[in-house]
């Protein structure tokens, strides 16, 4: 299984960012501008956990089915049941933690195995990222110094640019 982790510091509290996470009304697709609405199915949910289908049309059609469950404080964590591009079992989980300058600390652990042609492709670039790079064989403290320091700008601006968005979209 392909494993990349990172972290993000944002100044929506720990709270905005659980409810940004586990929001699975109508809106989700335009909380997540890659998820495409058309593959945007919710299954069922509950005050703990949901089964929802979503996917993205570029730079291919992609999608899963995965369980979230956000049934310990400050923890969501999304595993796939099925897929056309990812095993089985794959999944990524978010810890949010409060950051000591207010706002909050996101470590975001991504586990995925390809499966086919395109799956394993995919997952092969995102192995390939600087991200993924700075998550490599180093101890846990070494990599968050390593990641602290030298950040996968690209990721982090990006997961910047959705945290505002939903806190745009939620005032």
């Amino acid at each position: 299984m392909a494993r990349v982790a990172f972290e993000v510091d944002t100044e929506l509290s720990p709270q905005q960012v659980i409810s940004m996470l586990t929001d699975f009304s109508q809106r989700r697709p335009e909380l997540w501008p890659t998820l495409a609405r058309e593959l945007y199915c919710v299954h069922e949910i509950t005050t703990t956990s949901a089964e929802v289908q979503e996917g993205s049309l570029r730079p291919t059609l992609i999608w899963e089915r995965d369980h979230y469950d956000w049934s310990i404080a400050g923890w969501v964590r999304w595993t796939v049941q099925e897929s056309n591009y990812s095993k089985p079992g794959s999944y990524v989980q978010a810890i949010v933690q409060e950051a000591a300058s207010g706002g909050s600390r996101v470590l975001v652990e991504w586990n995925r195995t390809g499966i086919g042609l395109k799956g394993k492709a995919l997952i092969g670039l995102v192995v390939c990222s600087p991200a993924a790079q700075l998550s490599g064989e180093k101890s846990s403290s070494e990599r968050l110094r390593v990641q602290r320091g030298r950040s996968d700008k690209n990721r982090n601006d990006l997961l910047q640019f959705k945290l505002r968005h939903y806190q745009a979209q939620a005032r």
